[in-house]
C-alpha cells in the first residue's frame, strides 16, 4: 500500500509577458510609488507610529503584494485583490485604493487636535463652546 502523494493547492501557468506589459512594467513605479510613500508616511503620522519604508520592492509584483496587505481596508477588498490574476490591474485598483485611504488619513491628521479638544460627556463627545 502506497504513501498519499502530497497535492498542491496553488497552481499557476506562466507566459512570457506581451510588449504592453512591458511598457506599462517601466512607468509602474512612477506612478504607484509616490502614492504608496505618502500613504505610509500618513498612516505613520494619524497613528502616531513610527513606520518607515526606505524604499520600494524593485519589482511591481511584489510592491502589488506588499500594497495588498498593507493597506488599512477590509478584508473582502483585501481578498478581492489578492484574488486578481494580473499585476497592472492589481496595481490600477491599489492606486484607487491609496487614493481614498490617503484622503481619509489626511483628513484625520488635520482634525486629530479638534477630536482631542471633544470633551466627553454622558451622551458622548462634544466640542467645546
Amino acid at each position: 500500500m502506497g504513501r498519499p502523494q502530497p497535492r498542491c493547492y496553488l497552481t499557476a501557468k506562466v507566459r512570457q509577458p506581451g510588449r504592453q506589459c512591458c511598457v506599462w512594467r517601466s512607468n509602474w513605479r512612477a506612478t504607484c510609488g509616490p502614492r504608496v510613500l505618502e500613504y505610509v508616511e500618513l498612516l505613520s503620522e494619524a497613528s502616531k507610529t513610527e513606520l518607515r519604508l526606505d524604499r520600494l520592492p524593485e519589482d511591481a509584483t511584489t510592491l502589488a503584494l506588499l500594497v495588498a496587505i498593507a493597506l488599512q481596508v477590509d478584508n473582502e477588498e483585501k481578498q478581492a485583490l489578492l484574488e486578481m490574476s494580473h499585476v497592472p490591474e492589481m496595481l490600477a485598483r491599489e492606486r484607487y485604493l491609496l487614493s481614498l485611504e490617503t484622503m481619509l488619513l489626511r483628513h484625520m491628521v488635520q482634525t486629530q487636535a479638534d477630536v482631542q479638544e471633544m470633551g466627553g460627556g454622558p451622551t458622548g463627545y462634544v466640542f467645546p463652546n
